[in-house]
């Protein structure tokens, strides 16, 4: 884990109060692993000392480079949304439990839910490349907020799509799609809103049980991101847990729904 000075290579919006901010972090893109986060200084935003955790949604340790895909949704968004290239501030990562499918794994099933597509990707690759077939559920709300796709179907992903209004994909949720997957999926990884996770978590047990490892990417607010604070607790069956480095993945059993 690093506190590290990063610079804004780019800054773009992608849909509809949705953007990928690429960051110059060499000392976090080194060593970072698929599900990890980071808590970002939002920059020129002195007034708020607190900082906000964003999965990587990207990486590239050779050059240096990550990339993380952001909602706007408050002023701590809003502001990282104005900031433009060049621009420097600090990040600390690679933080928390990232995923950890089991070891060989034949077909895998990732549930990407808006911007839960994001902490998914990178996972997307690295099963492919260990020869793992992949499918990607990825859901939105319409059609112009459909984002992810596009790189998980380069990444070598089966991606199918649904959106609640129907104007692509299957008309509804991306959970939905689970009952048309193959009956010998025997891993599944979620991150999407919390009522949806709780939900697929449910169907994942009822099409597959207990033969199918399944695990989650939890949300929640934090303050210091690195487990001092107590604000990011998780209820599991095995007590409380912090958010930020016991997860934010955590086995879908553990976690009290």
């Amino acid at each position: 884990m690093f506190d590290e000075q990063v610079t804004i290579i780019s800054n773009e919006p992608i849909a509809p109060s949705l953007h990928i901010v690429e960051l110059a972090a060499p000392q976090i893109a080194s060593c970072a692993e698929p599900g990890q986060f980071v808590h970002l200084r939002i920059p020129d935003f002195e007034g708020h000392v607190l900082r906000r955790p964003f999965s990587i949604y990207q990486w590239d340790g050779g050059n240096g480079m990550i990339s993380i895909m952001y909602q706007t949704v408050g002023a701590g968004s809003d502001r990282l949304a104005e900031a433009r290239p060049g621009a420097t501030t600090m990040a600390i990562g690679p933080i928390g439990r990232g995923w950890q499918p089991p070891s060989g794994v034949e077909r895998a099933v990732l549930v990407c839910g808006g911007v839960g597509v994001a902490p998914l990707t990178m996972l997307a690759g690295q099963l492919i490349a260990g020869g793992t077939a992949v499918t990607c559920l990825v859901g939105a709300t319409t059609a112009e907020r459909l984002v992810g796709d596009e790189v998980l179907g380069s990444l070598g992903a089966d991606v199918r799509i649904a959106t609640d209004d129907g104007t692509a994909g299957h008309h509804g949720f991306c959970i939905d799609l689970l009952a048309e997957c193959p009956a010998d999926v025997d891993y599944v990884a979620i991150c999407g809103p919390g009522p949806m996770e709780k939900a697929a978590v449910a169907r994942v047990a009822e099409l597959w049980g207990a033969d199918c490892a399944c695990e989650v990417s939890v949300e929640r607010r934090m303050a210091c991101g690195i487990g001092a604070c107590l604000s990011c607790v998780v209820e599991t069956v095995d007590g409380r847990k912090r958010a930020c480095v016991d997860g934010p993945v955590f086995d879908a059993a553990e976690v009290v729904w």
